[in-house]
């Protein structure tokens, strides 16, 4: 493919005409204006830069990582998430969804027909859809988060994989420790659903850096190869690109979609977004609407 110019993959097309389309949102749909959402290293100097007015040994070593620095709090600090969970509320105050929450919901047919998978804690790809899809205000957009695995029959709406906004602060997964709780401990039932969720449906991972190395490896723990028969694919800018990545991402059957600009993403998927077929909003009748003469001719 020609990461000039990004082209939707047929099977991609295919999935999504047959409802088997998955979108798996990293945090880079929400650092765009309006949203703004920080990255987890500006969040993580947020926190510094809050923690350090009242006591300096709070603040942040230099090329400390987050993970490392989060670590560090909890054996001073009861109450981590609590802090991280309102410098993140704190900062979300004045954001809103941008064009990629839009698009992403663009992509869908109904909002019944919505599958999203992310790992944000902002609420915007929910926001979205129900701005897209407002004329459906009969139609509930499920929402799903990992203490509580949804069914796979009829699998729709969005789940929050480490939570959100609306929960408590103790829902919320950001650090090691909390990681290892939500994975390897309390809900083994989440990879499992993730797990079905790969072999029934097609994913797009859109908005993940591979910066470090913790996604790769995620996919890994859910992925066994040899129960997959189709791939999925991975929209990923071309700088990020190693030949051991793309090995290790082709080994899993995720097939990796090149860009070299974000703007040629956002681009493209405004453009397959705006060729999607939408479904018709179902007419609610109305007490003064005629009932249609069910009497049969004789």
């Amino acid at each position: 493919m020609n990461p000039d110019k990004l082209e939707i993959p047929d099977e991609l097309r295919q999935a999504q005409r047959e409802g088997k389309l998955v979108i798996f949102a990293g945090a880079g749909v929400s650092v765009n204006p309006p949203s703004y959402i920080p990255l987890k290293e500006q969040l993580c100097n947020e926190i510094s830069e809050m923690l350090s007015k009242t006591d300096r040994t709070y603040r942040r070593r230099k090329n400390q990582e987050p993970e490392d620095y989060y670590q560090e709090l909890r054996r001073r600090e009861q109450r981590i998430s609590e802090i991280y969970f309102f410098a993140l509320r704190r900062s979300c105050a004045n954001s809103s969804p941008n064009h990629l929450h839009r698009d992403i919901a663009r992509l869908f047919n109904s909002l019944t027909d919505v599958k999203i998978v992310t790992i944000n804690h902002d609420e915007h790809l929910t926001e979205a859809c129900r701005t897209v899809f407002n004329e459906w205000p009969h139609q509930q957009l499920l929402i799903h988060h990992s203490y509580h695995s949804p069914t796979l029959a009829q699998y729709s709406g969005i789940m929050y994989l480490h939570g959100c906004l609306s929960q408590p602060p103790e829902h919320l997964v950001f650090d090691r420790r909390t990681e290892e709780a939500a994975y390897l401990y309390e809900t083994m039932g989440i990879k499992l659903f993730l797990k079905n969720l790969l072999l029934r449906y097609t994913f797009v991972f859109l908005g993940c850096s591979f910066k470090d190395d913790k996604l790769v490896k995620y996919i890994e723990y859910l992925v066994e190869t040899k129960e997959l028969t189709k791939s999925n694919y991975i929209f990923i800018i071309e700088s990020e690109v190693t030949t051991s990545l793309e090995q290790r991402l082709r080994k899993c059957l995720i097939t990796p979609v090149l860009f070299k600009e974000y703007q040629v993403l956002a681009d493209c998927l405004k453009e397959w977004a705006d060729t999607s077929t939408k479904a018709d909003p179902p007419q609610l009748w109305h007490p003064n609407t005629s009932l249609p003469n069910r009497s049969k001719t004789r």
